[in-house]
């Protein structure tokens, strides 16, 4: 197999032609018509060997410091959508009454660091590790 810096480059080497093909792409023809079969069937493959290699921290987006949200909407995308609090085990209505909660405070992307609360928990939660910080100061 290829290296895949290799197959990158070669799939996005001449962006002016890229362009144009994308431009067709647009226009409702199919890769294979403007690819041609073998070439197009070719290059799926590639692209999806591009996509399936690079998860998590070897994607070449990955940022390890990132925003509040963003760190809320990928631990919403890579834990289980459950409606049932950890902590007092009730089951609520909807989504919009239970939240992720970060159990160390430093907001990390370590799925082990987060737990599943209701709303009530998830204040009394808060709460306490408040009290917590302010005695280590």
């Amino acid at each position: 197999m290829k290296n895949l810096k290799t197959m990158t480059k070669r799939i996005f080497s001449n962006p002016e032609k890229t362009k144009e093909k994308m431009s067709l792409a647009r226009k409702e023809k199919t890769w294979e018509e403007i690819f041609g079969i073998a070439h197009a069937k070719r290059m799926k493959k590639e692209m999806s060997l591009l996509v399936k290699t690079e998860v998590g921290a070897k994607n070449r987006n990955w940022k390890d410091d990132i925003s509040y949200g963003a760190l809320h909407q990928w631990i919403r995308r890579h834990l289980p959508k459950t409606l049932k609090c950890e902590k007092c085990n009730k089951i609520v209505k909807s989504s919009k009454y239970i939240h992720w909660v970060n159990k160390s405070g430093k907001y990390l992307r370590n799925l082990k660091d987060w737990i599943r609360l209701s709303v009530s928990c998830h204040k009394v939660f808060d709460d306490n590790f408040m009290v917590a910080i302010r005695k280590r100061l």
